[in-house]
């Protein structure tokens, strides 16, 4: 649940809507269980006893930091829904997709479409992939299609024209920070009217060797005469952001992220996509499950067990332990083997042995 007031708004192009901000300690908690162990034990490192948004839930409010952080450090994820989550993901593209283009597409666009359909020229299938992946772990997931930019467009031979064709471009749940509808003036229908993108991009500009990271809004928007524009901005001042076995993200704590309320400046000039030489007048842009209304991850009655699970387990092992292991007894500066309430309640730990 995410509170709103009532006589204050936001301003900001990079700032996500309160819809979204409701969903993304959903978002996380899912991908925490479906990538594995690191992940769900990152997103345990550090201790909420105000919300208790942790998925080890500590023994005790009066848990200090560094007692919850070695009960996060010999817990023991089982690993079930990420599984399922794979079988399911292989058994759905087991076989190539079937397509039925109308008699209208050029004969050479299926081999287009199955063997280079992404920007670097991968097939639909690993496309599919991701995205199956996406929609198991939030059921938000968004695509766009883009067309690249080729300096010297005019001078390339036949051939090396027919390379360049638009691609599709997969967006994260977290991505897609705002969105709005409105009527379609060619159809009257509801229609995608603005959608805000949102990432770190990764520049070379102070060095060489090792990237400077910016944090980058895309608005895509029609504007009152209904032609599709696009404009960058970029986010003025420092800010930190979380790196996970290669995947940036922004820094979250307990589900509330930093760093988003600052200055935003415009970079470049409003951009006008074209089409066979004509403004568009839609956003290339989709939803993949067609729901443009947010909806919880698909497997969450799966995530909830697991994260059940994964509490009883941690805490029978750490009892476990606890019964078991040689400690010292740090009042009386003795070894023990004797079973000690205090040493299973984690209220004796020492700061340094």
């Amino acid at each position: 649940m995410t509170q709103i007031p009532t006589l204050t708004s936001k301003s900001s192009v990079g700032t996500p809507t309160y819809e979204y901000e409701s969903m993304t300690r959903i978002w996380r908690r899912a991908r925490a269980i479906l990538n594995g162990e690191l992940y769900a034990k990152e997103h345990d490192r550090y201790i909420d006893t105000l919300n208790y948004t942790n998925l080890l839930v500590p023994f005790s409010p009066r848990m200090s930091q560094q007692q919850y952080s070695w009960y996060v450090a010999e817990a023991e994820l089982p690993g079930l829904t990420s599984q399922y989550a794979k079988i399911l993901a292989g058994g759905l593209l087991r076989k190539p997709p079937e397509m039925k283009l109308p008699e209208t597409v050029p004969s050479d666009a299926e081999s287009w479409l199955r063997n280079r359909f992404t920007e670097d020229g991968r097939s639909i299938v690993a496309f599919l992939d991701a995205a199956i992946w996406e929609e198991l772990s939030t059921s938000r997931g968004w695509v766009s299609v883009d067309f690249p930019t080729v300096p010297g467009y005019s001078d390339l031979d036949p051939d090396q024209k027919k390379m360049i064709a638009p691609y599709p471009v997969l967006w994260r749940a977290e991505d897609v920070i705002n969105w709005q509808t409105g009527i379609d003036r060619a159809t009257g229908r509801p229609a995608l009217t603005r959608v805000v993108f949102r990432y770190i991009n990764r520049t070379y500009k102070d060095s060489d060797f090792h990237p400077n990271l910016e944090i980058v809004a895309v608005d895509h928007y029609l504007d009152e005469e209904g032609v599709y524009r696009v404009q960058y901005y970029t986010k003025e001042g420092e800010a930190t952001v979380d790196l996970i076995n290669d995947d940036l993200k922004m820094t979250q704590i307990f589900g509330t992220e930093l760093f988003t309320n600052d200055h935003w400046v415009p970079k470049g000039d409003t951009i006008t996509p074209m089409m066979w030489g004509e403004p568009m007048r839609s956003l290339p842009i989709f939803p993949l499950n067609g729901e443009v209304q947010l909806e919880t991850p698909m497997l969450t009655p799966i995530i909830d067990k697991e994260i059940a699970l994964y509490n009883k387990i941690s805490r029978r092992n750490h009892l476990l332990y606890g019964a078991s292991t040689l400690y010292r007894d740090w009042e009386t500066d003795r070894k023990s083997t004797r079973l000690n309430s205090s040493h299973l309640k984690l209220s004796r730990m020492p700061s340094s042995a």
